[in-house]
């Protein structure tokens, strides 16, 4: 049986999704504070399905909350079920505006086979205090290469790095050509299509580029278009080429 994440987002997704959980809690016997209390084995049979086991025997509901305002988040966490969602699942803004700031604190670069392809550089240069970059530049030996999957995993820092959110893969190739099939892997790709030469189908030859990929530039899409959480972040990018894993990509980041 799969795991379900529930995403519920803006004032009438969040009071749909805190009745959701209201109706779903009672048909599994959960209570409000998120312990068993049912009276029957086939409550718990399937409930990996929506909640996640804690400590001391409480289930937690796998969701993330989202809206641009506190005060919807507010009125859920004082609901008959508030309190069982985990607080790190509340995503909201300030109040009238989304105030955080991104910042890259690390870039480390892995090739896995140095006989395909290399880094000649891997850099995350600080011009000034106000002004950072990111610079990638990617040698290939054995081009043209024309199958290429890039798996995406976003981690937030709680004891050490968790995954958080976002964790797939995409055909390259293909995506490059028909991205509407895929809205989240869009949202990444356009945040460094415009400093990338990726931005065309296979075959790649040659060399593969990220040109001075700014923080200010991240930040505007972070904070603009998605409300994440202040806090230590890592994107993970593994490139996949002929199905074998040959690179690996992490760039680290603080929102605050």
């Amino acid at each position: 049986m799969r795991e379900i994440v529930h995403l519920q987002a803006g004032q009438c997704g969040n009071q749909i999704g805190a009745k959701f959980w209201e109706v779903i809690s009672e048909e599994h016997g959960i209570d409000a504070n998120g312990i068993y209390v049912g009276d029957s084995d086939l409550q718990l049979e399937r409930i990996s399905v929506y909640y996640n086991e804690a400590s001391g025997g409480k289930y937690v509901p796998r969701a993330i909350l989202l809206d641009l305002e506190p005060g919807t988040m507010e009125s859920v966490r004082s609901g008959p079920y508030g309190q069982i969602v985990r607080p790190d699942n509340f995503v909201f803004g300030q109040s009238g505006a989304i105030a955080s700031r991104t910042e890259f604190t690390n870039i480390e670069c892995d090739s896995l086979d140095k006989q395909f392809s290399d880094f000649e550089y891997c850099v995350l240069k600080s011009v000034n205090r106000s002004f950072k970059y990111i610079s990638i530049k990617v040698q290939l030996f054995k081009s043209p290469v024309t199958k290429v999957k890039v798996n995406f995993g976003l981690y937030k820092r709680f004891s050490g790095y968790r995954p958080f959110l976002y964790n797939f893969t995409i055909d390259a190739c293909r995506f490059v050509n028909n991205r509407k099939p895929n809205p989240i892997a869009t949202f990444f790709y356009e945040t460094i299509r415009s400093y990338s030469n990726i931005n065309h189908s296979c075959p790649y030859s040659d060399k593969i580029l990220l040109d001075k990929l700014t923080a200010d530039y991240v930040n505007h899409r972070m904070t603009a278009y998605l409300p994440f959480p202040d806090g230590d972040y890592l994107f993970q990018f593994h490139w996949i080429a002929y199905d074998i894993n040959l690179a690996v990509v992490k760039a680290y980041f603080t929102l605050s």
